[in-house]
């Protein structure tokens, strides 16, 4: 890791890339040939946060266009063309390719930080992947946060977001086990996927996550002051 880059910005950048974002790697004559990263969002103000972030972080900007259709939708991406960003980005760990069917796990760095990246990285990981909403069924508001892996690998996803619950631990957030939500077929490739999930519905963990995370969207930062208010109710 280069000494003369933030790791506030990188692991930043990280939670990034491994929710939302993509970094392209290609094979050519048996060598890995370093394409591109970026960040695919309808929300064009969180693609221009990444965008700031980057240039603060490796003085590049990248371009926000539209991207086509996803699959909730269309978006647009912020896409950033470098072969040396790309690469020490790999070398910092950064999955590249097709996330679902990728073995990764959180870089100890990360794990390991102060509070303040590990509040940031939580921050931008919920942000992306995270949900929140109150269930009319159980009575009660819930934050979800949800990964998807291909069934062969399902263990190693587990593995991924039970290091997510133990950073939640620190600032006594308390979380449901990882559990299988869903099981579906992708039609592109016939793979068998699992959707793996947790979640933290406990009225003190609600107003600790809030206190000392939140989200960084106003949808989801409203709805969270909210789930806080019925908490300390």
């Amino acid at each position: 890791m280069d000494p003369n880059i933030s790791q506030l910005n990188l692991a930043s950048i990280i939670a990034y890339l491994i929710t939302d974002g993509h970094v392209q790697v290609r094979l050519r004559n048996n060598r890995n040939k370093y394409d591109y990263f970026g960040l695919f969002s309808k929300d064009e103000n969180q693609l221009r946060k990444f965008n700031n972030l980057v240039y603060k972080t490796f003085g590049v900007k990248g371009k926000i266009r539209e991207w086509g259709k996803r699959k909730f939708g269309t978006s647009k991406g912020c896409i950033i063309s470098n072969a040396k960003i790309v690469k020490y980005l790999v070398e910092c760990g950064v999955p590249y390719g097709d996330k679902v069917i990728s073995k990764f796990q959180i870089q100890d760095w990360i794990l390991n930080g102060d509070n303040e990246i590990i509040k940031t990285f939580l921050k931008i990981c919920f942000t992306c992947e995270g949900s929140i909403f109150y269930s009319k069924k159980y009575d009660r508001w819930i934050i979800h946060f949800t990964n998807h892996k291909e069934i062969s690998i399902v263990d190693d996803g587990k593995k991924y977001l039970e290091s997510f619950r133990e950073l939640l631990k620190r600032f006594g957030v308390e979380t449901s086990n990882v559990t299988i939500n869903e099981k579906y077929i992708r039609p592109k490739d016939n793979k068998m996927i699992c959707c793996l999930r947790f979640r933290i519905n406990k009225k003190q963990s609600i107003i600790n996550y809030g206190k000392y995370i939140g989200f960084d969207t106003k949808d989801k930062n409203s709805k969270l002051k909210q789930s806080m208010k019925w908490a300390r109710n």
